[in-house]
Protein backbone atom coordinates (compact mmCIF):
# COMPACT_ATOMS: atom_id res chain seq x y z
CA UNK A 1 0.00 0.00 0.00
CA UNK A 2 1.36 3.38 -0.99
CA UNK A 3 1.43 5.98 1.76
CA UNK A 4 -0.79 8.92 0.85
CA UNK A 5 1.22 11.59 2.64
CA UNK A 6 4.54 10.36 1.24
CA UNK A 7 3.12 10.55 -2.29
CA UNK A 8 1.98 14.13 -1.58
CA UNK A 9 5.45 15.04 -0.31
CA UNK A 10 7.15 13.68 -3.44
CA UNK A 11 4.58 15.36 -5.68
CA UNK A 12 5.13 18.76 -4.12
CA UNK A 13 8.90 18.35 -3.96
CA UNK A 14 8.88 17.87 -7.74
CA UNK A 15 6.42 20.74 -8.29
CA UNK A 16 8.43 23.17 -6.14
CA UNK A 17 11.70 22.14 -7.79
CA UNK A 18 10.22 22.59 -11.26
CA UNK A 19 8.68 25.97 -10.47
CA UNK A 20 11.91 27.20 -8.88
CA UNK A 21 13.83 26.08 -11.95
CA UNK A 22 11.38 27.95 -14.20
CA UNK A 23 11.71 31.08 -12.07
CA UNK A 24 15.51 30.97 -12.20
CA UNK A 25 15.56 30.37 -15.97
CA UNK A 26 13.16 33.27 -16.47
CA UNK A 27 15.34 35.53 -14.32
CA UNK A 28 18.45 34.62 -16.32
CA UNK A 29 16.57 35.24 -19.56
CA UNK A 30 15.52 38.69 -18.34
CA UNK A 31 19.10 39.53 -17.40
CA UNK A 32 20.39 38.41 -20.80
CA UNK A 33 17.66 40.33 -22.59
CA UNK A 34 18.49 43.46 -20.62
CA UNK A 35 22.17 43.28 -21.46
CA UNK A 36 21.48 42.95 -25.17
CA UNK A 37 18.80 45.66 -25.25
CA UNK A 38 19.80 48.26 -22.73
CA UNK A 39 16.74 50.43 -22.86
CA UNK A 40 15.44 52.64 -20.09
CA UNK A 41 11.91 51.48 -20.89
CA UNK A 42 12.88 47.84 -20.31
CA UNK A 43 14.40 48.62 -16.92
CA UNK A 44 11.08 50.10 -15.86
CA UNK A 45 9.11 47.09 -17.12
CA UNK A 46 11.52 44.56 -15.62
CA UNK A 47 10.52 45.61 -12.12
CA UNK A 48 6.94 44.64 -13.01
CA UNK A 49 7.54 41.53 -15.14
CA UNK A 50 9.60 39.51 -12.67
CA UNK A 51 7.20 39.80 -9.68
CA UNK A 52 4.26 39.15 -11.99
CA UNK A 53 5.89 35.93 -13.17
CA UNK A 54 6.52 34.91 -9.55
CA UNK A 55 2.86 35.54 -8.71
CA UNK A 56 1.85 33.45 -11.71
CA UNK A 57 4.01 30.56 -10.49
CA UNK A 58 2.55 30.95 -7.00
CA UNK A 59 -0.91 30.76 -8.53
CA UNK A 60 0.00 27.52 -10.31
CA UNK A 61 1.23 26.01 -7.03
CA UNK A 62 -1.88 27.32 -5.28
CA UNK A 63 -4.14 25.58 -7.80
CA UNK A 64 -2.34 22.28 -7.15
CA UNK A 65 -2.72 22.78 -3.39
CA UNK A 66 -6.39 23.72 -3.69
CA UNK A 67 -7.09 20.65 -5.81
CA UNK A 68 -5.41 18.36 -3.27
CA UNK A 69 -7.23 20.04 -0.38
CA UNK A 70 -10.52 19.12 -2.06
CA UNK A 71 -9.41 15.63 -3.15
CA UNK A 72 -8.02 14.56 0.23
CA UNK A 73 -10.59 16.51 2.29
CA UNK A 74 -7.94 18.26 4.36
CA UNK A 75 -9.49 20.80 6.69
CA UNK A 76 -7.36 23.92 6.35
CA UNK A 77 -7.92 27.64 6.29
CA UNK A 78 -5.86 30.21 4.43
CA UNK A 79 -3.38 27.72 2.96
CA UNK A 80 -4.18 28.93 -0.55
CA UNK A 81 -3.52 32.52 0.50
CA UNK A 82 -0.24 31.50 2.13
CA UNK A 83 0.77 29.68 -1.04
CA UNK A 84 -0.01 32.78 -3.10
CA UNK A 85 2.22 34.90 -0.86
CA UNK A 86 5.14 32.50 -0.45
CA UNK A 87 5.05 29.20 -2.32
CA UNK A 88 7.26 26.95 -0.12
CA UNK A 89 5.61 28.00 3.13
CA UNK A 90 2.10 27.38 1.77
CA UNK A 91 3.01 23.93 0.49
CA UNK A 92 4.77 23.08 3.76
CA UNK A 93 1.76 24.13 5.85
CA UNK A 94 -0.57 22.12 3.60
CA UNK A 95 1.62 19.03 3.98
CA UNK A 96 1.67 19.50 7.76
CA UNK A 97 -2.13 19.68 7.84
CA UNK A 98 -2.41 16.59 5.61
CA UNK A 99 0.05 14.67 7.80
CA UNK A 100 -1.73 15.72 10.99
CA UNK A 101 -5.12 14.72 9.65
CA UNK A 102 -3.88 11.42 8.25
CA UNK A 103 -1.86 10.33 11.30
CA UNK A 104 -3.83 11.75 14.23
CA UNK A 105 -7.36 12.86 13.38
CA UNK A 106 -8.51 9.89 11.27
CA UNK A 107 -7.34 7.19 13.73
CA UNK A 108 -8.96 9.13 16.56
CA UNK A 109 -12.25 9.35 14.65
CA UNK A 110 -12.09 5.64 13.83
CA UNK A 111 -11.66 4.79 17.54
CA UNK A 112 -14.56 6.99 18.62
CA UNK A 113 -16.90 5.47 16.00
CA UNK A 114 -16.33 1.94 17.35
Amino acid sequence: MKDRVFSLITKYALILAGLSLLENVFSVMLDEFRSSYDLIEFVRWRSIIKPAFTILLNLVAGVFVLQDIRDHKVKTKYVFVTTMLFRPVGVFVFLLFALYQDRFVKPLQARTEE
